[in-house]
């Protein structure tokens, strides 16, 4: 990411201006960063390297209506 920001700090910026924003957190790293989310624990993490379907059932879980 560019200026020394990871995917975390911009979801948690993020976060912080639109409430309700859907977020998906890719990373080859998921246990490192899952121990580093905090406050942000309704993120949705989907690990490298993944399949076509592991994509559509992260992005349909993401954005479920009912899921809040």
């Amino acid at each position: 990411m560019p200026n020394g920001i990871s995917g975390l700090d911009l979801a948690r910026y993020a976060r912080r201006r639109w409430q309700d924003l859907k977020i998906i957190l890719m990373s080859g790293y998921v246990r490192e960063t899952d121990s580093r989310t905090g406050t942000l624990s309704d993120l949705v993490f989907l690990e490298k390297p993944f399949r076509r379907a592991q994509l559509a059932e992260t992005l349909a879980s993401a954005f479920d209506d009912s899921s809040g």
